[in-house]
C-alpha cells in the first residue's frame, strides 16, 4: 500500500475525584497477515488537533505521564507530540518551531515502561487553545548489519498501551481558608 493511516482522539476533562483502578484504553486490530519492508525514512502524517480550553487550573506546574508499553508488533518508531498556537508552525521553516511535548520511543517486539514529564513551561501551554501534532517516524525490523529486513503484521499480536501519571501542584491552604470564610 501507498499508506495506511490510523488515528484516534482522547479528550479527559472536568472535574471530581479520580480513582487509581480508572483507566482510558484504546485497541487498533489488523484482521490479515501483512510483510513489508520498512525504510529509513518511512513516516506516518497526522492531522494536528485542537485542545480547545482543557480547564487546566493554574496551580499546576507539571505532571509525569508514565506509559507502560507491550509492543508486540515488529515496528516501532520515534514519535514526537508537537504543540502550537497556530498550525502554520508545524509547516514552517527551522526559525519557528513548534514545541516539544515529549518524544517517545516505541521499541518493536519489546514490553517497556517510558516515562515523559512535562515542566511548567510546558504546562503552561495549555493555558489557552493549543494544537498537537504527532510525528512519528516508522523503524522496522533490522538484521545484524542494521539493514532492514521484512517486518510482519500476524493475527494475534498487539501492541497495548497503558498511560498513568501524576500531577504536581501548589496548595494554598492559607487562600482557601480564607475564601471559605467569606
Amino acid at each position: 500500500p501507498q499508506r495506511i493511516v490510523a488515528s484516534g482522539y482522547a479528550l479527559i476533562g472536568g472535574s471530581g475525584a479520580v480513582d487509581t483502578a480508572q483507566y482510558v484504553r484504546g485497541n487498533m486490530s489488523i484482521s490479515v497477515p501483512l510483510e513489508m519492508e520498512i525504510t529509513e525514512n518511512a513516516t506516518m502524517d497526522f492531522d494536528a488537533d485542537l485542545v480547545d480550553d482543557p480547564g487546566i487550573p493554574e496551580q499546576i506546574e507539571g505532571a509525569i505521564i508514565f506509559a507502560q508499553i507491550e509492543n508486540g508488533l515488529e515496528i516501532g518508531g520515534d514519535l514526537t507530540l508537537l504543540a502550537a498556537k497556530d498550525t502554520l508552525l508545524f509547516e514552517a521553516g527551522p526559525n519557528y518551531n513548534p514545541d516539544t511535548l515529549a518524544v517517545i520511543n516505541l521499541l518493536p517486539d519489546s514490553t517497556f515502561l517510558e516515562t515523559i514529564e512535562l515542566n511548567e513551561s510546558q504546562i503552561a501551554l495549555f493555558s489557552d487553545s493549543l494544537y498537537i501534532k504527532p510525528e512519528f517516524k516508522i523503524k522496522g525490523m533490522t538484521d545484524a548489519a542494521g539493514n532492514p529486513v521484512n517486518s510482519r503484521f500476524l493475527s494475534g499480536k498487539k501492541l497495548k498501551i497503558l498511560v498513568y501519571g501524576t500531577i504536581n501542584g501548589l496548595i494554598d491552604f492559607a487562600n482557601r481558608d480564607e475564601q471559605g470564610a467569606h
